[in-house]
């Protein structure tokens, strides 16, 4: 009885470890945890952003949409922290691994965030839309 015993642990043991390589392994904003890009979001670290980019990238920032180069999605964003200097990045939702919502707070308020990834491997921003937080009204 005792030789059975141990010959399941010893067989569970392999499957245990491989089950959590898996779930350690998995990409991280599938689960909503902060990834080093939703970190950079929150400090403002456009060089660290840069990182996460697209050759070519659709920036929505506040009512202004056009595609641009990394480059130029770059020198955006540098003017939009200067402006609005970062508090912090919360994750609000995350759909299938390619797309993300979350809020950035800044010292001139919140505002939303929206990223699309070109697939769930290269993890390449190729949406970044940054918009004011609309207004909830109360009745």
């Amino acid at each position: 009885m005792k030789a059975r015993i141990l010959f399941f642990v010893v067989a569970l043991i392999p499957l245990y470890l491989a089950a959590q390589s898996a779930i350690l392994s998995a990409p991280s904003v599938s689960k909503g945890i902060p990834t080093d890009l939703d970190m950079a979001l929150g400090k403002g670290d456009v060089d660290a952003i840069s990182g996460f980019l697209a050759d070519k990238v659709e920036m929505t920032l506040l009512d202004e949409t056009e595609t641009v180069m990394k480059n130029a999605a770059i020198e955006r964003l540098s003017e939009f922290y200067e402006t609005n200097p970062p508090r912090g990045y919360h994750i609000k939702s995350v759909v299938d691994g390619t797309r993300e919502s979350g809020e950035l707070v800044t010292l001139n308020g919140n505002f939303k965030v929206n990223i699309t990834y070109l697939d769930t491997k290269q993890k390449k921003v190729t949406t970044l839309g940054i918009g004011e937080v609309e207004a909830t009204s109360s009745l």
